[in-house]
This record gives structure tokens, C-alpha cells and sequence, in this order.
């Protein structure tokens, strides 16, 4: 699967120069999942890496704001937030939305 994506990224950047790639690929459960980097902030100026802590439950939801399918799932993702932040579960769990505009 990742030598296909690989593959058809780098026929549509064929023409561009100095284009890297690096595609990273995990299907299981607790596997690393790196940083991502330079990340900006929503309602502060300046950027964030976000990185994975043991224990932690990271959810990353791609979103953008052209995306009328992206509403749903970032409302449900909100009203989880709101009926469970008081839970003790909970306090390990992080909702990132990235949004690729």
C-alpha cells in the first residue's frame, strides 16, 4: 500500500524540483507515531509540535473548512468533549483537528 501512495505522489510531483517525500504508514494499536512539526495554533499566535506520551490516546481529525462532510464528525468529536470531560477516563485523551486549508 505504501510503495502504491509512494508511487502515484511521486508521478503527480514528477515536474516540481526539490519535492521530498516521506510517507509513513502504521495499522496498529500503539504504534510510534513520530511528531508532527510546526503546527499552527488556533487562537494564539505561533506554532506546536504534537507528540505522543504514554498512556495518552491522541484522536487526529483532518478537516478543512471547504469540507461540508468534515462538519459532522467535528461536532461529535465536541459533544464527546463536553459529556465526558468530567470523567476521569478522560484526562488521557486529546482531540487534535488539523485542518489542511
Amino acid at each position: 500500500m505504501k510503495e502504491a501512495l509512494e508511487s502515484k505522489v511521486k508521478d503527480v510531483l514528477s515536474g516540481v524540483s526539490d519535492a521530498q517525500i516521506q510517507i509513513t504508514l502504521a495499522k496498529v494499536v500503539g504504534a510510534d507515531m513520530g511528531s508532527i512539526e510546526n503546527v499552527g495554533l488556533f487562537k494564539e499566535e505561533g506554532e506546536t509540535n504534537i507528540h505522543h506520551e504514554p498512556g495518552q490516546v491522541i484522536l487526529l481529525d483532518f478537516w478543512a473548512t471547504w469540507c461540508p462532510p468534515c462538519q459532522k464528525p467535528m461536532a461529535h468529536n465536541q459533544e464527546m468533549i463536553h459529556k465526558h470531560k468530567e470523567s476521569g477516563d478522560w484526562k488521557n485523551v486529546r482531540i487534535i483537528g488539523l485542518s489542511i486549508d
